[in-house]
């Protein structure tokens, strides 16, 4: 959670990374800007900084509501629901287009989502590194583990575990990395 300008900093800057922008000068400034994928990564965190404050004063609660209604107008323009506080630092989004995600998702560091994802049950937990291909939906209160690549239009509805490639209808985990050897190995 954002709770100071350092946390605000650190996680724009792993958002940025993720999102590969080039960082310097004027005209990367004004392209970033006008991406509205970034905007609206830029906005969720300025939001979550004012919204995770101790101390609210008048200032505050004004930004609380600016920023709540940039969320809101960007969210209805680019097709996500996408609550404060459902991730971590990295979030990339790759694609305009349905991405859901219920409020009670906990998501971690570095999580790449393609367009029509759907992480519907709350309770959800998601580790580090996870990668959600296009059209993956969640519907169950699952715990997928770190380094984990789910398969476009995979169904979860257990647990994953980490350093593993899953997919199908209902997914199942197909490889999976083994720290020892350094290989992936078929399951």
């Amino acid at each position: 959670m954002i709770k100071t300008k350092e946390d605000l900093r650190y996680y724009i800057t792993q958002d940025l990374k993720a999102n590969r922008v080039k960082m310097g000068g004027a005209k990367s400034k004004i392209v970033n800007w006008l991406n509205p994928r970034l905007r609206f990564t830029m906005n969720l965190r300025y939001y979550e900084y004012y919204l995770n404050q101790s101390k609210k004063g008048i200032w505050c609660k004004f930004m609380i509501l600016y920023h709540y209604f940039i969320h809101k107008h960007l969210s209805y323009k680019l097709g996500y629901t996408i609550y404060p506080n459902n991730f971590g630092p990295g979030m990339y989004l790759c694609h305009y287009g349905t991405i859901v995600i219920n409020e009670a998702v906990r998501i971690g560091a570095n999580c790449t989502m393609h367009v029509c994802v759907n992480i519907g049950r709350g309770g959800s937990v998601i580790g580090d590194n996870v990668y959600f291909g296009p059209g993956v939906k969640v519907i169950e209160a699952v715990r997928i583990g770190n380094n984990v690549q789910i398969g476009a239009n995979a169904v979860v509805n257990k647990d994953i575990p980490d350093n593993c490639v899953v997919v199908g209808v209902p997914a199942k985990p197909i490889k999976r990395f083994n720290i020892t050897t350094q290989k992936w190995e078929k399951v």
